[in-house]
């Protein structure tokens, strides 16, 4: 099944490649487009000759800033500020259930009333998470090839935004460690080749457990550098290298065990903004059309981060932006002087209380004196620490009480930053019992069962009774045990389409996180029946 698939997406590509060749003068025509891949958990100092060869070869043609930072410490904070170029402290969305504001007027919005089909292509996508910042989900295919071949015959610029989630735990991925269990590998290492999400009290790695890590990691990034590779070659031979921007970048990075855990802050639920999680890669491909850019004196080791995106898109776009960003535009040698700031939730998109974030770490950065500030909603008392990163870059030893004045002047200009922090309340659903009236039913699937990823062909979508025109809420339970997530998800119709999955997706993500339980109303209604589902290997 999986070559005859292949051998149909390969067959549609050339052939969609080869009406290109008939509509070569519309593509002259067209405005710049703009491709941003997203590699889950990458760390900048994992992306070497050995892990990534095809990566660092492209490079040769484009762009590479060395000192570039992620602003949180977990996925959908991070890409929100890629997206928006608002950072943590305004978007808001610091945990599940969160948004930016739907009245904020952001930049790929802006591209969508200019005519720009702007989409993601996977099915996490169409979480709250993601909504007000301009992007719909296109759920025919995941397939982003299979995307990028149908926009040669449109005359519309695009935005793709597509995230490789196989970076991500565990570290499985790649011939060598198909059986983990042929590694002689103890109980808690042989946890991260098995499970998406290892919490911080399942207990503490050591120090001579990182290079096993590393090791373990290092499959998984040798399979995305290998999936980069097919991307690039289409992005050169196809056409694309002519009018499209290319950038590739991580969300966050992942401890490897240097604080005695083993990923980021939604799978250890103790997030901080230690280098190994904010430093981050990054890459740019300007296209032909744009080679005419003057970029001598341009620093590419000067500190840049997730919100200095999209205000540097929006110059190449030629397009300003009616949001006030945090962002600066990295190409221009004007804008060298910047201070970086971060902030990461406790435990991210699985905060055991969304409602309720048990602590919140934030960081600034200015020349290499960074500091990292911990404040706890508990009332325990605040952890300030200070780091010389140009003698310390692993920040082992908290310099705040050698250098107190340095470590004040620096937490008074981050708590500047802090006072302009947005906190919305987490939604959690309601417990309410139903009280009568018209209760929306299950449809699809009518009752609760077991799924194999097969009898769902590839596709799952939600559907219930009730008018299309109206607003429902999702509420939702998945996994168990202390790795239980709830939630609850707004939904315009009566109908929620996750798109098309693909079987290492669902293997991956879907089968280790039963149970799944779901219930829908309509929203100022009451809520319908359990519906418990699970997935089958």
């Amino acid at each position: 099944m999986f070559f005859r698939s292949l051998f149909i997406s390969l067959s549609t590509i050339f052939f969609i490649l080869m009406a290109f060749n008939v509509h070569e003068n519309i593509e002259r025509k067209r405005k710049i487009n703009v491709i941003l891949i997203t590699a889950e958990s990458l760390r900048n100092d994992m992306v070497t000759h050995e892990n990534c060869p095809h990566l660092l070869q492209a490079a040769a043609q484009g762009l590479r800033f060395s000192n570039y930072r992620a602003n949180s410490a977990w996925t959908g904070s991070s890409i929100v500020s890629l997206l928006s170029g608002v950072s943590p402290f305004e978007s808001g969305v610091h945990t599940r259930g969160q948004s930016v504001e739907p009245e904020t007027y952001l930049p790929l919005e802006q591209l969508v009333e200019a005519g720009y089909t702007v989409n993601g292509l996977q099915p996490f996508m169409a979480m709250d998470i993601y909504q007000n910042l301009g992007v719909s989900l296109d759920s025919h295919s995941p397939d982003p090839l299979l995307w990028l071949a149908r926009q040669q015959l449109d005359e519309n610029p695009f935005f793709l935004w597509y995230h490789y989630v196989h970076t991500h735990l565990p570290y499985t991925r790649g011939a060598v460690h198909k059986d983990p269990s042929r590694l002689d590998l103890s109980p808690q290492l042989l946890a991260i080749t098995r499970d998406t999400a290892i919490h911080a009290e399942e207990g503490s790695f050591q120090k001579e457990d990182i290079e096993l890590i590393h090791k373990l990691h290092q499959a998984n990034i040798q399979e995305f550098d290998r999936w980069f590779s097919t991307l690039y070659e289409f992005y050169t031979s196809g056409g694309f290298s002519r009018n499209t921007i290319l950038i590739v970048t991580a969300d966050h990075g992942d401890e490897h065990g240097e604080r005695g855990m083993v990923g980021h802050a939604s799978t250890t639920l103790e997030g901080h903004l230690h280098e190994e999680i904010v430093r981050v890669p990054f890459f740019i491909w300007l296209p032909e059309s744009l080679q005419s850019l003057e970029l001598d004196g341009l620093d590419l080791g000067r500190p840049v981060s997730h919100v200095d995106v999209m205000p540097t898109l929006m110059n190449l776009l030629d397009i300003r932006p009616e949001y006030k960003l945090q962002g600066k535009n990295f190409l221009s040698s004007r804008n060298k002087d910047q201070v970086w700031t971060a902030m990461t939730s406790s435990g991210g998109f699985a905060e055991p209380d969304s409602a309720a974030i048990r602590y919140f770490e934030y960081s600034l950065l200015e020349n290499n004196w960074k500091i990292r500030l911990r404040q706890y909603s508990t009332g325990l008392a605040e952890e300030l620490y200070l780091y010389d990163l140009g003698s310390d870059p692993g920040e082992e030893n908290n310099l705040a009480s050698q250098y107190p004045d340095r470590a004040r002047a620096l937490q008074k200009r981050l708590e500047e930053q802090i006072t302009t922090r947005k906190v919305f309340p987490g939604r959690m659903g309601e417990r309410s019992v139903n009280t009568g009236g018209d209760i929306p039913k299950w449809v699809y699937p009518s009752s609760s069962n077991q799924f194999t990823y097969d009898s769902l062909d590839g596709r799952f979508y939600l559907e219930w009774s009730g008018a299309p025109e109206r607003s429902y809420l999702l509420e939702y339970s998945a996994g168990h045990g202390a790795k239980v997530i709830q939630g609850s998800l707004k939904v315009d119709g009566n109908r929620k389409d996750f798109g098309n999955i693909s079987q290492i997706y669902w293997n991956t993500w879907i089968v280790p996180n039963n149970p799944f339980s779901i219930r829908v109303k309509e929203v100022g209604g009451d809520f319908g029946p359990w519906l418990e589902l699970e997935a089958l290997p």
